[in-house]
């Protein structure tokens, strides 16, 4: 017993060590005109928390990332930057600059669904979500 608990940790570790890693993902963040949103905050986040199977050498690293959240701020062109865990769904949340509103509480806000597979973007929630937001190829 002692032998096979020694091997099936070697094995354990040797997943961990293999790990993927998150590829940073560009999403271009617009208002209902078409015109990019600078300053607009956006975060993602891993969704499925479960471990996926078939287990691989990446998939340890996919379930600790699902606590980990990315966040960044868009450029003058509207541009943010998050980073992408594997081909698993992701969650994305966009809030429009609070600066600009008269009620920061008001802030524009929107809420995706990212599959990385065929990087399409589902939106979630309202019918009329004042903003967008597309992948950058």
């Amino acid at each position: 017993m002692g032998k096979f608990l020694a091997i099936l940790l070697g094995v354990c570790f040797a997943f961990l060590g293999a790990c993927t890693s998150t590829t940073p993902t560009a999403f271009r963040v617009t208002d209902d005109a078409g015109r990019p949103v600078a300053g607009a905050h956006a975060r993602i986040i891993l969704l499925d928390a479960g471990m996926p199977l078939p287990l691989r050498s990446g998939t340890f690293e996919e379930v600790a990332k699902v606590r980990s959240v990315g966040g960044a701020i868009s450029d003058a062109d509207g541009v943010v930057e998050l980073p992408v865990v594997g081909v698993r769904e992701h969650l994305i949340e966009v809030e429009g600059p609070v600066l600009r509103a008269s009620d920061p509480r008001g802030a524009p806000t929107g809420v995706w669904v990212y599959r990385p597979k065929d990087a399409s973007l589902v939106a979630r929630g309202e019918d009329a979500i004042p903003l967008r937001i597309e992948r950058v190829e």
